[in-house]
């Protein structure tokens, strides 16, 4: 009767981890989709300044666009050089 018990705890506590596990990985799945489409919205305004800086030269850069510049090469390449 003894083993018949535990036998249910361990049964029981296997679906429990189990159902964590899923909702562990199926949230680091979403954080990672966020983190990558963060970082693309993000290239791509870089993408739109870099083509400014291009066309009209440095000073035609508006002080938003300076500092999104700088804070965004931060994020974007995690204080590493980029290729």
């Amino acid at each position: 009767m003894i083993i018949g018990a535990l036998y249910m705890i361990i049964i029981h506590n296997k679906q429990i981890l189990r159902l964590w596990y899923l909702k562990f990985i199926t949230s680091s799945i979403q954080k990672q989709n966020t983190n990558n489409n963060e970082k693309e919205n993000i290239k791509k305004e870089m993408d739109r300044i870099l083509d400014k800086i291009n066309d009209e030269g440095w000073e035609s850069l508006s002080n938003y666009e300076e500092n999104f510049l700088t804070n965004a090469s931060k994020k974007v390449f995690d204080s590493k050089l980029p290729d």
